[in-house]
């Protein structure tokens, strides 16, 4: 949702969590907006930025005392847990400040010293420079250039940090404004509030925004076994909701038995991954595992019996159905990761 009347034209979104990053690209009308397109690294937030600096403390206790921690210990737990806080306190103090002191007390021995602000960007350039590329992908892949916005929307409270702010004043080089007083901690939240009350079917007259039509953020499919010429048999994605398909969505395809991990006679598994077609399949793009069991034996295995739906609705939320077309055995999941990320 776009609540400002003014906004019209293309603006990227920046949103970061933090757990998550993506930028999504919508085009805003007079009356209603479309998300173009969305990218994002679901392995990349805020909380990325906080990890060096909490080696950095564990590596001064080290060096300084020959102290080392370990997180199975009760007490070091506690201490680890310390840790990260002070870290996350630094993090947010070099928003501001262009150093700041960290002190720290750990089995009876302190550790004192300042880490300034360049250090922490040294520490922490590598995730920059990913947010970086997915932001310019996404722009390149949507409008063409940075040039073509007509704004960008940095949103969540891990924008605050100086290294992201200074990233995209880079990025626009000047030509594109930067709205800076949105909201970072609520807007999302704003949006999302005002999305499920329009979903309940309440009045909406008087609410002050342009209904928003979205995309998924990622490619939703299938894992499924398929022979490569001249090598074994690879785990590969079998795409059925593309990226970037406009929400709500709804689309299937057919699987063999064959095809599908862990089939025997009998049963067999459903690996819900993210990924576009023919990408292989590794354990950390697994959505959702389902197994389809009490199945009746198949003259031919590699015959299309097995049926996946994959459903979107307008809320992002995921269903994937499976049905065996021989015994009309049909089981439906919930996919407990939703299509457009939100942190």
């Amino acid at each position: 949702m776009f609540s400002h009347a003014a906004l019209k034209g293309n603006y990227a979104v920046l949103d970061l969590g933090g757990g998550t990053m993506d930028c999504s690209i919508a085009q805003v009308r007079e009356s209603q907006g479309d998300v173009l397109l969305s990218d994002g690294d679901r392995r990349l937030g805020g909380t990325d930025f906080t990890m060096p600096v909490e080696k950095l403390i564990i590596e001064q206790f080290k060096a300084e005392h020959g102290v080392e921690f370990d997180p199975a210990a009760p007490g070091d737990a506690a201490f680890l847990q310390d840790i990260r806080e002070k870290a996350e306190r630094a993090k947010r103090d070099l928003s501001r400040l262009e150093s700041t002191t960290i002190a720290l007390m750990a089995r009876g021995v302190q550790v004192i010293f300042e880490l300034t602000r360049e250090r922490f960007e040294e520490l922490t350039r590598e995730y920059v420079d990913r947010i970086r590329e997915k932001c310019l992908s996404a722009i390149e892949q949507s409008v063409g250039d940075v040039g073509r916005l007509s704004g960008i929307v940095p949103v969540g409270g891990a924008t605050r940090m100086a290294c992201i702010q200074q990233m995209l004043d880079e990025l626009t080089a000047g030509s594109v404004p930067i709205l800076r007083d949105v909201p970072v901690d609520t807007a999302v939240a704003q949006g999302t509030a005002i999305e499920a009350y329009e979903l309940s079917g309440q009045p909406t007259h008087f609410l002050p925004t342009r209904k928003m039509k979205d995309v998924t953020s990622f490619a939703i499919g299938v894992a499924a076994y398929r022979a490569l010429e001249g090598a074994p048999e690879q785990l590969q994605v079998g795409c059925i909701i593309p990226k970037g398909t406009p929400i709500p969505a709804r689309a299937s395809r057919r699987f063999g038995l064959a095809s599908m991990p862990g089939a025997s006679g009998q049963a067999a598994e459903v690996i819900v991954s993210e990924g576009e077609e023919g990408q292989p399949h590794s354990d950390d793009m697994t959505i959702q595992v389902f197994p389809m069991d009490g199945l009746e034996p198949s003259a031919d295995p590699t015959e299309s019996r097995i049926e996946v739906q994959i459903a979107v609705d307008a809320s992002g939320i995921a269903t994937a159905e499976a049905t065996d077309l021989e015994s009309g055995r049909r089981i439906t999941q919930r996919i407990e990761r939703k299509a457009i990320e939100q942190e």
